[in-house]
């Protein structure tokens, strides 16, 4: 009876394929951040369309000075959180694309084991194959020299 397959890298493909999945769970996580930090991008851009249509309105309406000032100072602390914003999100999208190249490293590494693996199991398949060819043609081999023997 031929003995089972055991692949003797089996750990470290185990180990590879872990990384994988927390890497692209970390990804995941990552392209999360950066959703959320988009959304907060377009919310403070529509605050900045509000008040810029509030303005307009409070200048059309002929208000006072103060109220003015107030409104311009609020859309240039608006322009200044847009900017850090975006700064913000160039950092998690620097962020996913590490993680992307993380990942895809990883998901090389494993392959490159899940290949040795198929090569090692074929190789095993093939030893199998030989060595039930062999037990065949050895009960042919007897089959036939007793046939020939009780036809003598």
């Amino acid at each position: 009876m031929a003995k089972a397959f055991k692949f003797s890298l089996q750990k470290v493909l185990d180990v590879r394929k872990h990384k994988e999945n927390q890497l692209a769970v970390e990804l995941g996580r990552r392209k999360a951040a950066l959703n959320q930090e988009t959304f907060k991008l377009q919310q403070l851009h529509m605050d900045k369309d509000d008040a810029l249509r509030m303005k307009d309105a409070a200048a059309k309406d002929s208000l006072n000075l103060r109220s003015l000032i107030i409104s311009q100072s609020y859309l240039e602390q608006l322009h200044n959180n847009i900017d850090k914003q975006y700064k913000i999100i160039e950092k998690k999208n620097e962020q996913v694309v590490l993680g992307r190249t993380e990942l895809t490293e990883a998901m090389k590494q494993k392959k490159a084991v899940e290949i040795l693996r198929e090569k090692k199991l074929e190789e095993h398949k093939k030893e199998v194959r030989m060595i039930e060819n062999k037990i065949i043609d050895e009960v042919a081999v007897r089959n036939t020299s007793r046939k020939s023997m009780e036809n003598l």
